[in-house]
């Protein structure tokens, strides 16, 4: 049987409804972090920026990312999620994560995953002193999907690489660098009923044609952490089998989506 899970599924991501605020004054709107796209995002100059966003119903959270950014060196990201809108009432979670130059190719992640608070606003301040600009192209904010059982342990993660070797026309052999990605294919093999109807309603309801926010392992820290963190794609359809009583099994492929 699946060990307790530690997987995180973040299907239906809160923040892209949002009405977001961003200072300084970005070159894009604040929508540019809500969508996929090669040239959706956000540049503001200087050290600082800072996103806010409110609403009047409260919404479920346990999960915040930040990608595709140009932050290197003393960078730290601080998230804020209060009871009452516009930044008012009890903060429920003040938590920051902090820039880890990666050993991998992978561009890095910002990852907080915690217990699930109910909230109207919240407030993400990044400070990256030894930037001159800060980039961010996409932001996860809400509830994951936390089956009681994870994946089954016989899964692989697909480092793929698109780039060409050829034969150039004065003999030459060279390498022609395109695009670098993962792809993989979990088994949840122990989802009850009322797991597989959530998970279910959820993919056919925004994974088809949305990105998805995954984390395997969110124990995990550094390099380990950023491998078995991404934003992905559902490839193709998902199998959904009843296998006994109140046990459910489905298998789900997994592409990473890629800005460039």
């Amino acid at each position: 049987m699946a060990a307790t899970s530690d997987l995180r599924l973040l299907i239906n991501n809160d923040y892209d409804d949002f009405t977001v605020a961003i200072t300084p004054t970005a070159v894009l709107p604040g929508t540019a972090t809500q969508e996929q796209g090669d040239d959706n995002v956000v540049r503001v100059s200087g050290t600082s920026l800072t996103i806010k966003g409110s609403q009047a119903t409260a919404l479920n959270g346990n999960t915040f990312g930040v990608f595709y950014t140009n932050l290197i060196g003393s960078t730290t990201i601080q998230l804020l999620m209060y009871a009452g809108e516009n930044q008012t009432g009890t903060v429920l979670i003040n938590a920051s994560v902090a820039h880890e130059e990666s050993t991998t190719h992978l561009d890095r992640q910002y990852y907080l995953a915690g217990d699930s608070v109910s909230y109207k606003s919240f407030s993400i301040v990044i400070t990256a002193s030894s930037n001159s600009y800060i980039d961010v192209g996409r932001i996860f904010l809400g509830e994951s999907f936390i089956p009681t059982y994870t994946f089954d342990s016989n899964y692989s993660i697909n480092h793929r690489d698109t780039s060409k070797i050829i034969e150039t026309d004065g003999g030459g052999i060279v390498a022609r660098k395109h695009t670098e990605f993962r792809e993989f294919e979990i088994t949840l093999s122990v989802l009850s009923d009322t797991e597989r109807g959530t998970l279910s309603g959820q993919l056919n309801n925004f994974a088809k044609n949305r990105d998805i926010l995954i984390c395997l392992d969110p124990t995990l820290t550094g390099d380990a952490l950023q491998e078995k963190t991404m934003v992905a794609y559902l490839d193709g359809d998902y199998e959904n089998t009843e296998r006994w009583n109140d046990t459910n099994q489905i298998k789900l492929k997994f592409v990473e989506a890629v800005k460039r």
